[in-house]
């Protein structure tokens, strides 16, 4: 969910960037040659992608123990957790289902995600997380007062997959009739550092049971 807008009037619209019709779903996010190789360099005020730090590729996450410490916006692989070692269940959409570990009233804590091709659960830390349809991300982004946003690697994504449903579309929400085909397959997580007014966030965009983009936004 997007809350707010950064005031670049400079940065490209969704609707203006070009993206490739017959790009594959397997190259939805930019290779690791493609990212700037410090990260610690980049403006943080940009989109970052998590692969950036693991290499490119769809769902090109680490794999770790469950509970291992993880920094804010990164994601990775935890098999074999399972009932109440995933924590209590606090969101789904389709087949997804969102658990959360026990944390401290404010502060940061893991969050599990099932329903991945794999079998195994994606974790990543948060204060507070939202599982979410594509019809609820489009609200928000497609939204005048969200012109300015910068494009993601999640954006592009986004476009790619619902460029195959809803052909003609780009930088605009699918129509109605066929939001329920492209809900069958696509889902969105948003994550959020703390309780209250965030100026960054973690957006997870799912489909058909793996990662196919994740980005750090800013406002």
């Amino acid at each position: 969910m997007l809350t707010g807008c950064l005031g670049q009037a400079d940065l490209p619209k969704l609707a203006d960037v070009d993206l490739a019709a017959d790009a594959p779903s397997a190259g939805l996010v930019a290779p690791a040659a493609e990212i700037e190789e410090t990260q610690e360099a980049q403006d943080p005020k940009k989109s970052r992608s998590f692969f950036g730090l693991f290499g490119g590729g769809s769902d090109a996450v680490e794999t770790v123990a469950p509970g291992q410490p993880l920094e804010f916006g990164q994601i990775a692989s935890a098999c074999g957790l399972r009932g109440a070692k995933l924590g209590k269940e606090v969101d789904r959409f389709k087949s997804y289902r969102l658990y959360e570990s026990p944390g401290s009233e404010n502060g940061m804590r893991t969050y599990s995600l099932t329903g991945m091709k794999d079998g195994c659960a994606r974790q990543f830390k948060a204060a507070m997380a939202m599982l979410g349809s594509p019809t609820m991300h489009e609200q928000m982004r497609y939204d005048s007062s969200n012109d300015s946003l910068s494009v993601s690697d999640t954006d592009k994504a986004y476009e790619r997959i619902k460029a195959r449903i809803c052909p003609g579309t780009r930088g605009k929400p699918c129509p109605d009739k066929r939001t329920p085909k492209l809900e069958k397959t696509a889902a969105y997580v948003t994550a959020y550092p703390s309780f209250g007014s965030n100026s960054h966030w973690f957006e997870i965009l799912l489909h058909k049971g793996r990662v196919a983009a994740s980005s750090t936004r800013a406002r």
